[in-house]
């Protein structure tokens, strides 16, 4: 059993440690990402979104 916690604790400290960060089409977050439950995982996960429009060639959304 303390293994087994330990694993979580230090899991839990690794996952906080870094920044997750996903980039997604400008398109797909419109159909998708702005729907409830994804809104809700991306806050409770605290992902980064990086939104693109990939005819411009640029970046609509950087969230930190």
């Amino acid at each position: 059993m303390y293994l087994v916690l330990l694993y979580s604790l230090i899991i839990l400290f690794v996952l906080t440690a870094l920044a997750l960060a996903i980039a997604i089409p400008l398109d797909t977050y419109r159909s998708f990402f702005t729907l409830e439950l994804p809104r809700l995982l991306i806050q409770r996960y605290q992902v980064r979104l990086i939104v693109f429009d990939p005819e411009e060639e640029a970046i609509i959304i950087w969230q930190k």
